[in-house]
């Protein structure tokens, strides 16, 4: 009884571990190979090339002359004078090369319709593995610029809630007038929704990314930056960012 307790413990530690949460670190690399790897119709496309270049050769193979081997071995009994027995043996070996002279018309047709659908089965692989490529980085950028837009705003409510602390204490102490106290609390809340909302777009475009390259919902995800020598960021000011958030939310 105790050994079926201990078995039962460890299979149901088993399952928790093989469906427990863990993090998955991702670039823009291996997304991209992860969403090639999941994409069933790429997949399907490239069984099609493969397919179809498998057609061409057979179609080459026919228009080839063929060689043929023929072989034959005769054993036979004679007798002679003295009436003692002979064996004789005899071997004829043959090579014959078949060429199809009254086909060639047909074949070459054969070969011509292999080759176009080969060619288009390839330009509509290439066409998938470009579209699943540019989605794949479309969908890691929503997830980047999500995480980015969200510590923007966080930055920003930061700062303007010690603004909003000092001025309210000043209300509290009748330094200032309501009037004063309103404008800056509006922009608070504002900025509250805005990161709100900021958090629920990381979660579903981290959903999509999940879906798009095979990640179960259980995990998270750490995506790496992008290298700046792939591209030019000296133009972008954070702090600018926070200002223009700040100003916007204002109005």
């Amino acid at each position: 009884m105790k050994l079926k307790k201990i078995i039962l413990i460890y299979i149901m530690l088993s399952l928790y571990a093989a469906t427990a949460a863990k993090e998955v670190s991702l670039d823009l690399k291996n997304t991209i190979d992860r969403a090639y790897g999941h994409d069933y119709e790429l997949k399907n496309s490239q069984i099609d090339v493969e397919n179809s270049s498998k057609e061409v050769k057979k179609a080459y193979k026919e228009l080839m002359p063929k060689l043929n081997y023929n072989g034959n071995y005769t054993n036979y009994e004679k007798e002679d004078k003295i009436d003692s027995k002979n064996v004789s043996e005899y071997t004829e070996n043959e090579f014959v090369i078949e060429q199809p002279l009254f086909q060639g018309g047909a074949l070459l047709a054969k070969l011509d319709s292999a080759k176009q659908t080969r060619d288009k089965k390839n330009y509509t692989y290439i066409d998938s593995k470009i579209n699943t490529k540019l989605s794949a980085i479309d969908k890691y950028l929503r997830v980047l610029v999500s995480n980015e837009e969200l510590r923007v705003y966080q930055v920003s409510l930061e700062s303007l809630q010690k603004q909003y602390e000092k001025i309210n204490r000043k209300y509290e102490l009748d330094m200032v007038s309501k009037t004063e106290v309103l404008p800056l609390n509006t922009r608070v809340l504002n900025l509250k929704t805005q990161v709100v909302e900021a958090k629920n777009n990381i979660a579903v475009s981290e959903t999509d990314l999940k879906n798009f390259i095979g990640i179960s919902h259980n995990d998270t995800v750490a995506l790496k930056g992008l290298e700046s020598k792939m591209y030019d960021i000296s133009n972008i000011n954070i702090e600018n960012d926070v200002k223009y958030v700040r100003n916007n939310n204002r109005n």
